[in-house]
């Protein structure tokens, strides 16, 4: 009654066919889709799977270290205040050591080098001290576009499953590695018919500083003025995220049996006088660092008076010569502290 039926065999085999010719054509699509951007590929520059071209420069080098067998005596960490202000080769020289790296970051707020520290470093490097560096721009959690955001974004350190799924499909399929320059076919279409520029990069970033740091004049030290009041002082608050993420590290660290020092980097005046309440909101930042770090049992060396103020040609880091004197400074601080000097080779 009411029309006819077909036979639920039949049906069920015409849907079967159906789902496997779709399947195997999307396969087929992917396949050639994947082929025709790994030609392409060819002419693009390196994938950065990283939130800096810094940090993949630092990995390729653990990576060396670790196959060779490297431990570090001590690694330095922090942000471009530590990157280009501790020189590797003149703490090698006063303490004695010969292992010592610099795996400082850009803009490596304390979440940043926690992850970054914990989830990157310790387990390529081993090392058997830190040296932590920090100023009041690595705890301004009121800070416009955080740092961390970035971090967490990129292909290489993004958190989770999903981060994880992210990186299987991006080794093995070209259309998931590129995905983000596919969705923008006018600039792709650029960079192919530009092709492929070699790739500069120091072969050892961990011994040697970030910079050079050149002599800041007129116009442009009033934009690096502007910049540090705007951007990475703006809004400033040492927020109990960005403090948290700092005590969690230092006790970390030491249920690893990995020594510590906090570092407060040295800043000049201007530095202190751009916060949004002046100078006392910076030496209040000070006073709370030095206790939450000395919480965990962890050494505190206050460096932040230690160079005058010619020593810093955008308000924010030390020139070449400058990072030589201080690096000396901290090395000496350091031996002073009990880290190895006579006879040292690794303590």
């Amino acid at each position: 009654m009411g029309g006819t039926t077909g036979s639920p065999g039949i049906v069920t085999g015409a849907r079967a066919r159906w789902i496997i010719g779709f399947v195997v054509g999307l396969a087929a699509v992917v396949v050639i889709a994947d082929g025709a951007v790994g030609l392409a590929e060819r002419r693009l520059a390196p994938q950065d799977d990283y939130y800096d071209v810094r940090a993949r420069d630092v990995v390729t080098d653990m990576d060396r270290l670790e196959a060779g067998g490297v431990r570090s005596d001590v690694v330095l960490v922090g942000t471009s205040q530590m990157a280009r202000g501790a020189v590797p080769k003149v703490l090698e020289h006063e303490m004695g050591l010969e292992h010592i790296h610099n795996v400082a970051l850009p803009g490596a707020s304390t979440p940043v080098v926690q992850r970054w520290l914990l989830d990157q470093v310790v387990p390529r490097l081993h090392p058997r001290r830190v040296v932590w560096g920090i100023s009041s721009l690595d705890f301004n959690g009121g800070r416009p576009n955080p740092v961390i955001t970035q971090y967490e974004a990129a292909r290489a350190t993004r958190p989770g499953l999903l981060g994880a799924a992210d990186r299987v499909l991006a080794a093995g399929l070209s259309v998931a590695r590129r995905r983000v320059e596919l969705r923008e076919p006018v600039t792709l279409a650029q960079n192919l018919r530009a092709g492929t520029r070699a790739h500069r990069r120091d072969s050892r970033p961990l011994g040697q500083l970030l910079g050079p740091m050149t002599t800041t004049k007129g116009r442009h030290l009033k934009r690096a003025a502007t910049y540090l009041r705007r951007q990475q002082l703006a809004r400033f608050a040492a927020t109990p995220r960005y403090i948290n993420a700092f005590t969690s590290t230092l006790r970390t660290l030491r249920a690893k049996g990995i020594e510590t020092v906090v570092v407060i980097m040295p800043v000049p005046t201007t530095f202190r006088n751009a916060h949004p309440h002046g100078a006392a909101q910076y030496e209040a930042w000070r006073r709370t660092a030095t206790a939450a770090a000395r919480s965990t049992g962890t050494t505190v060396l206050d460096l932040d008076r230690s160079e005058p103020d010619v020593d810093f040609p955008d308000y924010v880091h030390l020139t070449r010569p400058a990072a030589l004197a201080w690096s000396e400074l901290l090395g000496k601080d350091l031996h002073s502290l009990g880290w190895p000097r006579a006879g040292a080779a690794g303590g």
